[in-house]
């Protein structure tokens, strides 16, 4: 099935009911580009971490995640000297 979409002077892309028949209002997708092409897949529902962790839960998990990152690029000795700054 093919439709012909426009884009309104908000930028939003209105899709009639018969493109999507199996979705219900408020269906939440999650779009992203190929090319030209825009590509639609349903969107987790699952609640972000970060929107129902405590601040000590969340620091824990940034910490965690910093500490499995340690084969990245490090910044040169002197580049963390005070006097790099103004440089």
């Amino acid at each position: 099935m093919s439709a012909i979409l426009e884009v309104d002077e908000r930028g939003n892309l209105q899709l009639p009911a018969d493109v999507l028949p199996i979705s219900k209002p408020h269906t939440r997708y999650v779009a992203s580009t190929n090319g030209h092409q825009v590509v639609l897949a349903p969107a987790d529902d699952e609640t972000p971490f970060w929107t129902s962790a405590s601040p000590a839960k969340r620091a824990e998990d940034i910490l965690r995640w910093a500490a499995d990152h340690t084969d990245g690029p490090n910044l040169p000795e002197e580049a963390t000297h005070r006097e790099a700054i103004y440089e």
